[in-house]
């Protein structure tokens, strides 16, 4: 699924499908898939693309307390442990635009979990009650 020409770029409205495609959730929950439709015309998307195959996406906003936020990372099931969603997240601590980044994950998700580790972000505090009996843990990196 993944092969050598790989780009990662600001997603546009052409993409919209295939992202949709990427995220399980969206694929059944049009609520999702409106969040994802707004955050691509805002330019708060971008694309982990492989060939003509988007492998995953990452959704960049600045409603953090004005500072950048990852609130959306998603991977092709597929293409999960190849370096997509590390990709993506450097990208973002390239791009962002304040000196913060800040992301959330369930305490649930060890995968989201030790990918931020490995990518040097670290605990800033946990939210109750979004998930009932699944913490919203959140980390931050310095840019």
């Amino acid at each position: 699924m993944i092969n050598h020409h790989v780009t990662i770029r600001r997603a546009t409205n052409l993409d919209l499908d295939r992202i949709v495609a990427c995220d399980p959730i969206a694929a059944t929950d049009p609520r999702r898939a409106a969040f994802l439709a707004a955050r691509v015309g805002d330019g708060e998307c971008c694309v982990y693309e492989s060939g003509h195959d988007i492998l995953g996406f990452i959704i960049l906003e600045y409603t953090f307390y004005e500072h950048g936020f990852v609130s959306l990372l998603c991977v092709h099931e597929g293409a999960r442990r190849h370096g997509v969603g590390r990709a993506l997240m450097h990208h973002s601590l390239l791009s962002c635009s304040t000196p913060k980044l800040f992301t959330s994950t369930n305490q649930s998700n060890g995968p989201m979990r030790a990918l931020l580790a490995a990518c040097g972000f670290e605990p800033s505090g946990v939210i109750y009650n979004l998930d009932v009996g699944d913490p919203e843990l959140v980390f931050w990196q310095a840019r």
